[in-house]
């Protein structure tokens, strides 16, 4: 096999290992924003049970339209989220994406990590334009079965899929590298 057949075979590995990798981030996505509202309502509802002040203001009809409401911003933030997430995939395998920190987290991956640690802000944000007293609030991934998927397993399955991607990227590297020396080689002994 010529160092050309090489390269265009990693090329074609690499591109497989993406394609691969795709539709595992999609699920990711896809778990974490469809419980995002529901995550939104659990946030709201214990500040309300601990803002008697603001529970307190409230007639059933008012709260039956702050639930609504509520409902619709989880909605939103859910969209918004799924959207950053995938918009550029590149945040999910690109170089600068370190191996060092994986597990059942998605806390090693900077990037992606920022859009999800932006999460509570947003919240506590909308809390207090309601004028609701926003508590401290933390995200994290669900650690639980939903919708009969394991996000953990899923986060888990994506790092070692990544690290393949990135073994075969490395190997490629390695082959461009040894090409060009070769080619060097050839230009030198021609001359």
């Amino acid at each position: 096999m010529s160092e050309h057949d090489t390269l265009e075979t990693l090329e074609h590995e690499i591109e497989a290992a993406r394609q691969q990798l795709k539709p595992q981030i999609e699920s990711i996505c896809g778990i974490i924003s469809g419980d995002l509202p529901n995550f939104v309502l659990r946030q709201v509802r214990g500040a309300f049970i601990e803002d008697l002040a603001f529970a307190q203001s409230k007639s059933d009809e008012e709260l039956r339209a702050f639930k609504v409401r509520i409902a619709e911003f989880g909605e939103a933030l859910a969209s918004d989220i799924q959207r950053a997430l995938l918009a550029d995939l590149e945040i999910w395998w690109g170089k600068e994406v370190s191996l060092s920190q994986t597990g059942k987290t998605l806390e090693g991956n900077a990037k992606v990590w920022g859009i999800l640690s932006g999460i509570p802000e947003k919240i506590s944000a909308y809390m207090r334009g309601e004028g609701l007293t926003a508590p401290v609030i933390q995200y994290t991934t669900p650690a639980r079965f939903i919708e009969g998927k394991y996000l953990p397993g899923m986060i888990e399955k994506y790092w070692v899929q990544l690290a393949a991607l990135r073994a075969l990227e490395d190997e490629h590297l390695a082959a461009v590298v040894e090409a060009s020396k070769a080619a060097q080689a050839t230009r030198w002994d021609s001359l």
